[in-house]
């Protein structure tokens, strides 16, 4: 049973996209409904329902465009907020900061390598 490497990147960055949400989610329950928790909660409603619609094949060219800027404003955003210098990503930070960080990368290498290979 052979996969192909198009499934393997479609699952690829649909788990990088679910890690994200829930982790988002997660930090909504913990701040509960205060303007950081919404933002939380607006960016994991933002990964689950990308996720829907790329599996529904709605148009996933738009999709990954739009979530280009989606996920690198994730990450920029969480820069920004911290302050943290390039040298102390892997080390002193909490476990879901590493772990969301690296899932959005992830992501965002999926979706550039998509969006090449459906030109």
């Amino acid at each position: 049973m052979e996969v192909s490497k198009e499934k393997i990147t479609i699952m690829t960055g649909g788990v990088a996209a679910v890690v994200s949400g829930v982790i988002h989610i997660y930090l909504t329950v913990l701040m509960g409904l205060t303007p950081l928790g919404l933002s939380f909660l607006f960016a994991g409603l933002g990964f689950f329902i990308g996720i829907a619609l790329f599996y529904m094949d709605y148009r996933r060219k738009i999709l990954c465009i739009l979530g280009l800027p989606f996920v690198s404003g994730q990450i920029f955003l969480w820069y920004w907020i911290n302050r943290i210098p390039l040298s102390m990503l892997l080390t002193g930070r909490p476990v879901l900061d590493v772990v969301d960080k690296l899932a959005q990368l992830v992501l965002l290498i999926v979706l550039v390598y998509y969006l090449v290979e459906e030109r």
